[in-house]
């Protein structure tokens, strides 16, 4: 049985933050022009998780380059 490889795991991690961050900072662009009609409350609820995810996705990759 192979041991599990943190080095690996928290990359996929990253990665995955980052694809996430990205589709919802689209989303959060789109409603904030309008083009997507969402609720102000969610746009706003959107934007901050997008830039958590994305901060989460830059110091994992800064850590594990």
């Amino acid at each position: 049985m192979e041991t599990f490889n943190f080095y690996s795991f928290f990359y996929y991690v990253a990665i995955i933050a980052g694809i996430i961050a990205g589709l919802l900072f689209l989303i959060s662009f789109l409603s904030g022009t309008n083009i997507i009609n969402i609720d102000f409350k969610w746009h706003k609820r959107i934007g901050i998780t997008a830039f958590t995810l994305m901060c989460i996705h830059i110091i994992l990759i800064i850590i594990l380059s």
